[in-house]
């Protein structure tokens, strides 16, 4: 056996051969020490430092644990544990390592960092924030972690200060400036300040011409500017020079949905399904419909997708496929199931929380426009196409009682995990300009957010959250209504659907099903579209709806 101050020796000289970057030598030379003495603390803890930076991290997790077996005091090899945990996607196994770590030296920055960035990745964005909030007490001037934290705040909706910390970023140094630009302006489009960020793509795109993701955020911020010619070209170079970049190519097919260009808008529509954040659920056992093959004699399967309100907007599709001589089957969401067996009785509905019944064919309910060719001109209008069932109108009749005044029936907000919601959710006190109107109104939306409660009694509305139990008692409520009023959300869709008049508050640039600049919709022809002039401005809209609802109730 090698004597312990010639192992020792040779250990040096390993570390120096380390050091000068010789990594793989160094591997072979810390197993050398460790074939003579496999207890050897620092040759174990090196070892696995040394495999951890070529990315052989289930060996290098391997060595560092058999030096924790040895000593556990060390705060070094539990971060880098931590690493290896991170790599090999254990990310709570990861984040113990480091707190481990921190419990033993917590003035270490770089722990700080490294487990902010996995609490980041495991959705824990508060405690992620309060790891790089300490790292940054201990190197304020360390420009990533200005960057992990601005990343954080923005997924806690705390846009303001997300652009501070890409500001301090930037202004540090940080490297990939043109990321961090493009962070800042998605951050500063969520505040909805829109020409702040197509500035900062811009920038970002000056930096980095082939930057495709500040590329596709420009573009998307020319249309929701209302620059839609430039939004147009700006899609389609992005198209010609990334024409897998599926988010673009589904951006440009709603572009033209908006702008009335139906046919080439569906086609692009199909790309939501390489979007993952608006990708239908996967396909149930069977063969998926490709919106050509015939289908004679066949049974075909429509799977909802998206929102509830798309759910109710395309249903009417359905009992066109079975004029065809299609069996049609309807999955639908529970809330809705009641509500949907309304269609006629070709269409056979049934809730998603019942077993899948047998068909020979599926397709997603969004798709069946494009497999029909549907153009403007042939959008199925016929209202209502959906009905409350006839016990639960009688009860909210019975339980109404006679009118005295108009009711009006209100949905100001739709869900607040809702990507849009910012922009189409109204907050209750702005109703307040309808007070001084001799009506009853009536909350359709079952839920309420803590800041609108103060305003329900205030305003008087009467709130009936707690019954709206389904859809089916949403639509019975609101056909006892003289009126509805409602921002984009699946109310809106249900009162077309009813055929009840329909005043549908719309943000500057709204969805694509609702076009632009008119205030009719061929979707549903009780509703009246009453438009932002401006983004943000609701106050005109809504003085518009007053007048309207003054005029149809006297």
């Amino acid at each position: 056996m090698m004597p312990a101050t010639d192992l020792r020796t040779r250990l040096l000289g390993i570390i120096e051969t380390h050091r000068a970057g010789r990594v793989e030598e160094a591997i072979e030379g810390y197993r050398e020490v460790l074939t003579r003495q496999p207890s050897q603390f620092d040759a174990l803890r090196l070892l696995g430092a040394a495999l951890l930076s070529v990315g052989r991290h289930q060996e290098s997790l391997a060595m560092l644990e058999r030096a924790l077996q040895l000593r556990t005091n060390l705060s070094e090899v539990w971060a880098l544990r931590g690493d290896a945990l991170s790599h090999l996607q254990c990310g709570e196994e990861a984040a113990s390592s480091y707190k481990r770590a921190l419990a033993l030296q917590p003035n270490a920055a770089g722990t700080w960092s490294s487990l902010g960035v996995r609490l980041h990745a495991l959705g824990r964005y508060s405690d992620a924030l309060a790891s790089f909030e300490r790292a940054l007490v201990l190197e304020p001037r360390a420009a990533p972690l200005w960057v992990y934290q601005g990343n954080a705040l923005n997924e806690l909706g705390r846009f303001s200060d997300a652009v501070a910390s890409y500001e301090s970023a930037l202004s540090l140094g940080a490297p990939r400036p043109a990321e961090i630009w493009h962070l800042r302006a998605d951050a500063q489009r969520s505040l909805g300040c829109h020409q702040a960020a197509l500035e900062s793509c811009e920038r970002a795109l000056a930096l980095e011409p082939d930057h495709e993701l500040a590329a596709s955020r420009r573009a998307i911020l020319l249309a929701e500017l209302g620059r839609l010619d430039e939004a147009f070209a700006a899609m389609r170079e992005i198209v010609r020079r990334y024409p897998d970049n599926a988010g673009v190519q589904y951006n440009l097919g709603t572009l033209n949905l908006m702008t009335g260009r139906l046919a080439q808008g569906w086609e692009g529509y199909e790309w939501r399904k390489r979007v993952p954040e608006l990708a239908p659920p996967p396909p149930l056992d069977g063969p998926v419909w490709d919106g050509v093959e015939a289908l004679d004699g066949r049974t075909l399967l429509l799977v909802p997708e998206q929102g509830q309100g798309d759910t109710i907007q395309f249903c009417r599709f359905a009992p066109l496929m079975a004029q065809r001589g299609v069996t049609v089957k309807l999955i639908v969401p529970p809330a809705l199931a009641p509500l949907l067996r309304s269609l006629p009785n070709t269409v056979q509905v049934s809730s998603a929380s019942e077993p899948a019944p047998r068909f020979d064919l599926q397709c997603c309910l969004l798709s069946i426009p494009r497999a029909l060719g549907t153009t403007l001109e042939t959008i199925p209008s016929q209202v209502p196409y959906l009905s409350p069932p006839p016990d639960r109108l009688r009860a909210w009749r019975e339980r109404l009682g006679p009118a005295r005044k108009p009711r009006i029936g209100l949905a100001c907000s739709g869900s607040p995990k809702h990507g849009n919601d910012r922009n189409r959710s109204i907050a209750l006190r702005r109703f307040e300009v309808l007070s001084n109107l001799d009506a009853d109104v009536h909350l359709l939306q079952n839920e309420l957010r803590d800041e609108d409660l103060s305003w329900a009694a205030r305003l008087r509305i009467h709130d009936h959250r707690g019954e709206l139990r389904d859809f089916a008692e949403t639509a019975a409520l609101a056909s006892c209504m003289d009126a509805v009023v409602s921002v984009d959300t699946a109310v809106a869709h249900l009162a077309g659907a009813l055929n009840l008049p329909l005043l549908l508050l719309l943000p500057a640039v709204p969805d694509w099903r609702w076009m632009l600049e008119r205030d009719d919709t061929p979707w549903y022809p009780s509703a009246r579209l009453i438009r932002q002039p401006t983004p943000g401005d609701w106050q005109e809209p809504l003085q518009r709806v007053r007048d309207a609802l003054r005029s149809r109730i006297g």
